[in-house]
């Protein structure tokens, strides 16, 4: 009996000992999970998504907790699958990726048969994500879908998945997962967050009028703060694209009335900045970008407004040195700008156009100096026919006392000096215009400028060679391009330019030759697709023959019935204007040319009587004009037949 008894009694303090740490441990995993939650709802609650110290002290509670599991009971124990999840999943929530994805990877490896297999996997492929392993991600992602999974995970599989084809810019694909997440998705936040990528595809892609339709469908879920701020954000962003300025002042007035978003006012006025700067009311805005800085200094609405302001300086006040202050204000205003390491790079920009310029000046004015000391000799020459050595030192030793500079010490540059240091500082400023700041109007304007001052220098085929590029690729003016090639031929015929001219005009006609054959049976094709009516893929292959055969008949002949479809199918005015103005710089002096500038000129203010000549004149361009796209392989076949 008594030894009965004592059996009893080890018994029941084994299975009283089992449910005390059985008991503990489901406790320490529940204090866990309870820390993780809590970290989570701070993200979301967060304005701005950043990771604060107190968030960070959350998820490192569920770590530590976590692993004191682990070592306590053991990798093989009831929950430790569940405990090297949560440390995965902590770590990614306090942007330590590596971390994430190495315990991840340990939970794929160790645990296969775990119900929580295709979470783990899906929260991997997120730190992929994160590590630029897009492709590593996408298999993963796929992964999960290989076995059924509960639709909160297949949603976030899908909203990642998503992610990744946006940032390999494969819109379409990105676009139909995200759409199926929100159909799969309980979750109305995941559901707010997807709703808002769609938006910002549509933005993305020029269609602002599909962006503004999916902004505002963010507000049908229950988005985080710092999403619904960004949608309504992005949204105004794409009313000022489309020009709708009153809307999108509505919008912003909205937000300010709205108490959750006092911390981003100052983004708010700065965005009025941005409207009236829009509109072309230069004065409001800057009034508009003072008052930001000065009410909200130190704040992204601040940088916002400094960055503004300086746009303004340079680009329609000219005020170059105020904008250079102002680029180089933005980082002090705010270092986290979104607009802080353009405004930098800007601000470092302008202080070399500032540099280049002094240069220049300082070059000119040592000329002219030269240049009335040559003519204070001459004239005493003339005056008294006698050369007086005393007035050139009388002259110099005046400008030397005038600048403070011992005479003895200064070091005068020659004319010789001087003229090719001009030459050599006007030909850097077109060429920093032209590369650096990719401003080709300046450059333009500036590599004229040299080409019309320089006398005899080296860079001057250089320069021609860039005016032959900007009007060739950028102005797309094959007009002045070909005047300009010409000018090389002609003037530097053993030139590298020259050279690569003449070769640049064999590889065309080489090329021409070997794509004639295709060009053809495309231009049959888009043919084929207009008399059916699909005009929008007739556009599109017309759109491809112009971009392949640029510059020849084939390019010529679709670039007209691109702007023939846009007039006469599309009914789309503007963009025909565009189409039909481009024919007459692209090919000014081709037949379908003088159609296009008729077709784009301005009517005549008064009806004024012809002339007989005059009139048979009209008439005969009226015949020349073609009602469907001009000259197709068909039409040159019946023209033959009838010759």
């Amino acid at each position: 009996m008594k030894r009965f008894k004592h059996l009893f009694k080890k018994q029941f303090i084994i299975y009283l000992t089992f449910i005390l740490f059985g008991c503990a441990y489901f406790n320490t995993l529940f204090n866990a999970k309870e820390s993780y939650r809590e970290g989570s709802k701070k993200i979301e609650a967060s304005r701005d998504g950043k990771i604060t110290p107190d968030i960070r002290n959350n998820f490192y509670k569920t770590i530590d907790k976590c692993w004191n599991l682990i070592n306590l009971y053991g990798d093989s124990s009831e929950y430790a699958d569940d405990a090297l999840l949560l440390i995965g999943k902590s770590h990614y929530n306090v942007e330590e990726y590596v971390k994430s994805e190495r315990f991840l990877n340990q939970f794929i490896l160790r645990y296969v048969k775990s119900e929580l297999l295709p979470e783990a996997k899906l929260w991997r492929a997120r730190a992929l994500i994160k590590l630029d392993k897009n492709n590593e991600a996408l298999i993963q992602i796929d992964e999960i879908f290989q076995s059924k999974v509960e639709n909160e995970i297949a949603a976030l599989a899908l909203y990642s998945k998503g992610h990744l084809h946006y940032l390999q810019e494969n819109y379409d694909d990105a676009l139909e997962n995200f759409r199926r997440c929100i159909e799969v998705t309980d979750d109305e936040v995941l559901a707010a967050d997807a709703q808002f990528e769609i938006g910002n595809i549509f933005f993305i892609k020029g269609d602002y009028v599909n962006a503004i339709g999916n902004f505002t469908k963010v507000r049908d879920f229950e988005p985080t703060l710092k999403t619904d701020f960004e949608a309504n954000f992005k949204k105004v962003d794409a009313q000022i694209k489309l020009g709708q300025f009153e809307p999108a002042l509505k919008v912003l007035n909205s937000l300010q009335r709205q108490n959750q978003f006092q911390d981003k006012f100052s983004e708010i006025e700065a965005k009025i900045g941005d409207i009236y700067l829009h509109q072309n009311k230069f004065d409001n805005a800057a009034s508009q970008y003072d008052y930001v800085m000065e009410k909200y200094p130190r704040t992204e609405g601040s940088a916002n407004a400094a960055y503004g302001l300086a746009r303004l300086m340079e680009f329609n006040f000219t005020n170059i040195d105020s904008a250079k202050v102002l680029y180089s204000k933005v980082k002090r205003e705010y270092n986290k700008s979104l607009v802080a390491e353009e405004a930098e790079s800007r601000s470092a920009l302008l202080q070399t156009y500032l540099k280049f310029k002094e240069n220049i000046k300082t070059d000119i004015s040592e000329l002219l100096k030269i240049e009335e000391e040559d003519s204070l000799i001459r004239y005493s020459i003339t005056d008294s026919a006698i050369v007086d050595s005393q007035v050139v030192d009388t002259i110099e030793t005046a400008n030397e006392k005038e600048k403070g500079v011992p005479q003895n010490k200064k070091q005068l540059r020659s004319r010789e000096q001087l003229i090719k240091s001009l030459d050599k500082n006007k030909f850097a400023l077109a060429e920093f215009f032209m590369l650096n700041m990719q401003n080709y109007d300046s450059a333009e304007i500036a590599y004229t400028d040299f080409i019309n001052s320089s006398e005899d220098s080296l860079l001057k085929p250089k320069a021609y060679h860039a005016l032959d590029y900007l009007y060739s690729f950028i102005k797309v003016d094959s007009l002045r391009a070909d005047s300009i090639e010409q000018i090389i031929l002609k003037n530097f015929p053993e030139s590298e330019y020259a050279t690569y001219i003449l070769q640049k005009r064999v590889n065309k006609i080489e090329q021409e030759e070997k794509l004639i054959p295709e060009i053809q049976s495309m231009y049959h094709k888009a043919e084929e697709l207009l008399e059916n009516n699909n005009f929008n893929d007739a556009l599109k292959q017309f759109e491809k023959i112009a971009e392949i055969d640029s510059g020849g008949s084939w390019g010529e002949k679709s670039s007209y019935a691109i702007a023939w479809i846009y007039e006469k199918k599309l009914n789309k005015t503007a963009r025909a204007i565009d189409a039909y103005s481009f024919i007459v710089k692209a090919y000014p002096n081709s037949k379908i040319a003088i159609i296009a500038q008729n077709k784009i000129k301005e009517p005549p203010k008064e009806e004024i009587k012809e002339s007989e000549d005059e009139e048979n004149m009209t008439k005969d361009a009226e015949k020349t004009e073609e009602i469907n796209p001009p000259d197709s392989d068909k039409q040159n076949k019946k023209s033959d037949e009838k010759g």
